[in-house]
């Protein structure tokens, strides 16, 4: 689930893997039939499409250039409402990794649990957003909508719930043995090569390099929240999934942190789009999604966008796969592979 973006064509002694070719012809998208002749407003709605797996993190990366080339701040409760959804999401994403993890090594137990939790996260984003996957709920200036108290309180009610439920499914993977021998010491990705090959996010982090740009650029209002990024050693499937669970009990406290610090005040700065004329320029923007910096480049003419540019992180993660599987046994391949996170 989720590599059926890309062939790959493998040259083997045996088992073992000689020569690996990955192909990603068959994903590929003409991005300018995507944005030909369309507003810079309507653009939010299907921005998604780049990469689904992110959630609402490319229409907030589209938003926020936007908000750059206009100099335009969002009010304090919008940036919260934000980071809140953005939290939630890198659960889901993450749980949804570990379950997919799990689906591979055919640990039926784990599995189950994953679904349950995931469907309890993707619960509480359904409730502010009204969708689960591509939500279009970030706008221009703010958010679509306010969040009400009655969905604070069920977000707090539910926190232990999923802190419980979570550790449990680390724990019964962590101390299983035959788990153990069957992450450990494969698909391993040293600091210096997750580097050079430009991996981000949690495969980075997971070789040793304490990169995360929530604290490099206080990205929305992250300054505010007190939180450390998790750092691996090893670089291996085994590193990769631990990191993931250590990023969800992460996320987990800086919910709580948000929601209990929740701002008053208006959630968007009402500008009339439609009528909106852009100064032509250009404008660039990244930001930390589940699996890595999703990145845009834009050029805008008044009302019409010129040129788009849109690099998500599995692209290079996806290429340096190619490497890692050489000298790996074949029966190994997907399980390397899904460790990568990578998003079709």
């Amino acid at each position: 689930d989720g590599l059926d973006c890309f062939d790959i064509n493998i040259y083997a002694d045996e088992d073992k893997v000689k020569e690996a070719y990955i192909d990603t012809c068959v994903s590929r998208v003409l991005d300018y039939e995507f944005y030909r002749d369309m507003k810079i407003y309507n653009l939010i709605a299907i921005i998604s499409r780049f990469d689904w797996k992110a959630g609402i993190f490319p229409e907030l990366c589209l938003c926020s250039a936007i908000e750059k080339l206009l100099q335009l701040k969002p009010t304090k409760r919008a940036r919260y409402i934000r980071m809140l959804l953005c939290e939630l999401y890198r659960i889901s994403n993450h749980i949804y990794f570990i379950l997919n993890i799990c689906n591979i090594l055919q640990y039926d137990i784990a599995y189950s649990m994953c679904h349950l939790e995931r469907e309890r996260v993707l619960g509480l984003i359904e409730t502010i957003t009204g969708s689960r996957v591509a939500p279009n709920f970030i706008r221009i200036g703010g958010v679509k909508k306010n969040i009400e108290e009655e969905t604070l309180a069920d977000i707090r009610k539910n926190l232990p719930l999923l802190f419980e439920n979570i550790r449990k499914i680390e724990k019964i993977m962590t101390e299983d043995f035959l788990i153990i021998e069957r992450l450990k010491n494969i698909g391993i990705i040293s600091k210096d090569i997750a580097l050079e090959y430009g991996v981000t996010g949690p495969n980075l982090r997971a070789s040793g390099a304490r990169n995360d740009l929530r604290k490099d650029n206080d990205f929305i209002s992250y300054g505010d929240l007190s939180f450390t990024a998790p750092v691996g050693r090893e670089g291996d499937c085994l590193e990769r999934v631990i990191i993931r669970f250590r990023e969800i009990f992460q996320s987990l406290r800086l919910v709580n942190q948000i929601i209990n610090n929740f701002p008053e005040g208006d959630y968007i700065k009402k500008i009339n789009l439609p009528h909106l004329e852009f100064q032509p320029g250009a404008i660039s923007q990244d930001i930390e999604c589940p699996h890595g910096i999703f990145k845009i480049y834009m050029e805008v003419g008044e009302k019409d966008i010129d040129s788009l540019v849109i690099k998500g992180p599995s692209m290079n993660s996806l290429i340096l796969g190619g490497e890692i599987i050489k000298g790996e046994s074949l029966e190994d391949i997907d399980l390397i592979l899904m460790s990568l996170d990578i998003s079709p």
